[in-house]
């Protein structure tokens, strides 16, 4: 069975991303890369511009690698402090990328 070519990575990111423009401005680097996926705010920690937020991306291994550096760097204003990463093979799941509430 030949692969579908794609992949998936999973993140947890802690530090100041909350009430920074953070999943917006991640989920907008997401489209213009064309990778399908979400971003939330986790349920498992959520403080005053310091928390954590989840992400699932499906794409290209290079454009999953982009997406990637764009969400250690952050928009101005944030502070990324520790990225939890894993990586895997996509299954196509969703058909774009979204900010869950």
């Amino acid at each position: 069975m030949k692969s579908s070519g794609i992949d998936k990575l999973t993140i947890t990111v802690s530090g100041r991303v909350t009430m920074v423009g953070y999943r917006a401005f991640v989920a907008k680097r997401a489209q213009k890369l064309g990778l399908t996926g979400w971003i939330r705010n986790s349920k498992e920690k959520l403080f005053f511009l310091n928390g954590e937020v989840d992400a699932y991306f499906e794409g290209s291994k290079n454009d999953l690698e982009q997406i990637l550096i764009d969400c250690k760097r952050g928009p101005i204003g944030s502070g990324v402090g520790q990225i939890k990463i894993k990586w895997g093979k996509g299954k196509k799941v969703f058909g774009s990328f979204e900010i869950l509430r």
